[in-house]
């Protein structure tokens, strides 16, 4: 495991050994983080859409949930006007409030 400063490849270090070749983050969760967490966010995604052209990917992709022995199931944060929040964990729940300018410890997501 390398330290943060010394990784030259933290995006493939964060992956691990999965075999992921994609990061599906759903709205909900997102828009659940502090407020200065989302601008931060934002501003990587504007800092990548300036950087990478965009021709390169498909125009869409579909996400689709599978549970338990790779059944498809219904996808609960695909509403993300009505469906619910993303719970917090319960050191970041005490810590802040989704929407607040203050940051979690430990939502890192790593």
């Amino acid at each position: 495991m390398c330290a943060e400063s010394d990784c030259q490849e933290p995006i493939h270090h964060w992956f691990g050994l999965t075999y992921s070749s994609y990061l599906v983050l759903p709205r909900s969760a997102l828009q659940t983080m502090p407020v200065e967490f989302q601008r931060r966010f934002v501003a990587m995604l504007d800092e990548m859409q300036a950087t990478i052209d965009p021709s390169v990917f498909p125009d869409s992709y579909a996400v689709n949930v599978r549970g338990e022995g790779g059944r498809f199931e219904r996808d609960p944060y695909a509403d993300y006007r009505r469906g619910p929040r993303v719970p917090l964990r319960q050191a970041a729940a005490e810590c802040t409030e989704p929407g607040s300018m203050g940051s979690a410890p430990g939502a890192s997501g790593s």
